[in-house]
């Protein structure tokens, strides 16, 4: 009998297209501990990214989904954060939107969302090694 394999986990990928950063990431933890630890004061640590912009939510649907507007000196940007139930856990999607003329700026959160997404992956700051389950 043939040995059941890992499900292996691609590493995060962001491209900008047409002034919007779209990032996404595979993370082997269901979406409400993804929501989560995204959403937790106390694991902000995996968002150490250098994202330094301020913002507010806009809309929240728990644990599918968040939209928040973004600040950054005189840009305004709009972040929907979705999560989708995957076989693996959550596939996560960042879609960054409202960088048009300014592609440097795109290219900058383009990096930070990769690291963003590497630190959810992590066993240091990911969902995946803090599931419920690990707590019982």
């Amino acid at each position: 009998m043939t040995p059941k394999r890992e499900p292996r986990i691609r590493r995060p990928r962001a491209v900008v297209y047409r002034g919007t950063v779209l990032a996404t990431a595979d993370v082997m933890a269901a979406p409400e501990e993804v929501f989560r630890v995204v959403t937790t004061e106390a694991d902000h640590g995996w968002a150490d990214s250098g994202i330094t912009a301020e913002g507010a939510v806009m809309e929240i649907d728990p644990p599918r989904m968040i939209v928040q507007k973004l600040r950054e000196g005189i840009e305004e940007t709009t972040v929907t954060l979705s999560l989708a139930p995957i076989s693996s856990g959550t596939r996560v999607t960042v879609r960054h939107e409202g960088f048009s003329g300014n592609r440097t700026l795109a290219e900058e959160y383009a990096q930070c969302w990769e690291k963003a997404l590497i630190r959810i992956q992590s066993p240091q700051g990911g969902a995946h090694v803090q599931s419920r389950q690990d707590h019982a």
